[in-house]
């Protein structure tokens, strides 16, 4: 790499700038609110520029405002990056559990059951209107004897998103002053004799 001018590291750190990349970037309010109380502001791009990004501090800015400082790591030519700029404080989640409930049913033939169901709230507090991004989950199985019923209102965009089994992912737009809804149903069912774990 050929820099214009020298420089003398002799007598320790120097700082150097290296001029500006500009790429197109997606920007998304990602809401998960199974971990998290407000949703995160997430930037992707791609690497177009032809140039190797090494791995580095970087401060993250959003409308010249400091947001975080952050490490990021190496970006090759053609990967497309992920980064986190923060929490969007006015977008906030809840998920509350409405109703719990384990036990047998049936008069003959006896099975065991649990139930469970879930009201997701987005609250958009920012004063503007936002594409939120909401994942969550329902259970999946591999045995042939637990069956996993499921329903959700409003049907999920997409189920098993990215390939994880049981994700569940909902576009929503989320005006400002607003609040959406999901409500999401789920049984377990096993034969009696047999134990969940």
């Amino acid at each position: 790499f050929d820099f214009p001018m020298s420089v003398d590291s002799a007598e320790g750190f120097n700082r150097v700038s290296l001029g500006t990349l500009n790429f197109d970037a997606g920007i998304e309010a990602r809401a998960i609110p199974l971990n998290n109380e407000t949703a995160f502001r997430m930037v992707t791009f791609t690497n177009s520029s032809g140039e190797q990004l090494l791995p580095a501090q970087a401060s993250l800015y959003v409308d010249d405002r400091l947001i975080s400082d952050a490490y990021i790591q190496q970006i090759v030519p053609g990967a497309e990056t992920e980064i986190g700029f923060g929490p969007i404080h006015g977008l906030r989640l809840t998920r509350t559990i409405l109703n719990r409930n384990e036990g047998d049913r049936g008069i003959i033939s006896r099975s065991n059951e649990n139930t469970e169901s879930v009201r997701i709230d987005v609250e958009n507090l920012t004063g503007e209107d936002w594409n939120i991004t909401l994942l969550d989950r329902v259970p999946f199985t591999e045995q042939e004897d637990l069956t996993i019923d499921w329903t959700a209102t409003p049907r999920p965009t997409t189920t098993d998103h990215k390939d994880r089994r049981g994700v569940l992912h909902w576009d929503l737009n989320v005006n400002a002053g607003e609040t959406q809804s999901i409500k999401l149903d789920t049984k377990i069912t096993w034969p009696e004799g047999m134990e969940l774990r």
